[in-house]
């Protein structure tokens, strides 16, 4: 879980240093790899002081156990 958090912090970091207020990732591939998250339908919205990972009720055991350390929506 560490590695994924470390991720997130650079790509915050990064989203802060261009000036941008949020980013919103669609793809399955980058959401697993920010996150861990291995469902196939997700978005993640990071911006330099939230992380928050939507996704629908079916996902709800899954993204707890995954993700415990995420926002979820």
């Amino acid at each position: 879980k560490h590695n994924f958090q470390i991720r997130r912090r650079r790509l915050k970091k990064e989203i802060k240093s261009r000036g941008a207020s949020a980013m919103l990732i669609t793809n399955t591939t980058n959401i697993n790899y920010l996150t861990g998250f291995t469902g196939s339908s997700a978005n993640l919205l990071i911006s330099p002081k939230h992380e928050i990972l939507m996704s629908d009720s079916r996902y709800e055991s899954q993204l707890a156990t995954q993700c415990p350390d995420l926002d979820i929506d």
